[in-house]
């Protein structure tokens, strides 16, 4: 009972937050997400409140220890699998619980899509342009085109990382490893005609 009410409570508020865009016109409100796997990693995805959908992106995962911080005032969508039944936790453990105590557990009541996100450009602090998702205030990052200038006219759009945003470094996606490596050759080919240069 405790884990549906705070279950709830958890998709009111990040329904009245909103959060994050998907598609190229980046018009659908989104908010992050996290399934965990067989394997003890969690898939990255994106819950659409409007929809009651969870957006699962194929391909991106990331382990316990790189999911965000979770507490009262800081809600997640952490779906956890739990093999042993859970109990009800004191009033002790309520007002100072640990963060498994806050994720979700049994069946997820939404459906799930799984989806190949957008790509996104990043310009970190040392003017390094990665390529990744970018999904709320962190960026999963899992390619590199290099340095290039922060002020030249792109071609292509491109997400300023110096501030408020938290990048985090995984696998790329085996299945767009082609795609990826055309980006970054036709970042690279720009950059040699001038625009894009250090």
């Amino acid at each position: 009972m405790r884990t549906m009410m705070s279950f709830v409570v958890i998709v009111t508020i990040l329904k009245l937050l909103g959060g994050a865009t998907l598609g190229s016109a980046h018009d659908v409100p989104l908010v992050p997400a996290y399934i965990e796997q067989k394997n003890g990693t969690f898939a990255i995805c994106a819950f659409d409140g409007a929809k009651d959908t969870i957006f699962k992106y194929r391909g991106l995962f990331i382990s316990k220890q790189e999911l965000p911080e979770v507490s009262i005032i800081r809600p997640q969508l952490i779906f956890a699998r739990d093999k042993n039944e859970r109990k009800d936790a004191g009033w002790a453990e309520q007002w100072s619980p640990r963060q498994e105590d806050l994720y979700l557990y049994g069946e997820i009541p939404y459906s799930v899509q799984v989806v190949d996100p957008p790509l996104d450009f990043c310009v970190t602090t040392r003017s390094e342009l990665l390529l990744g998702v970018r999904l709320r205030e962190r960026f999963y990052a899992f390619a590199s085109a290099g340095k290039i200038a922060k002020n030249d006219d792109y071609k292509f759009r491109v997400l300023d990382c110096a501030h408020n945003i938290r990048i985090i470094h995984i696998h790329p996606p085996k299945h767009r490893r082609d795609e990826i490596e055309d980006h970054i050759k036709s970042i690279r080919a720009e950059t040699e005609r001038g625009k894009g240069s250090v």
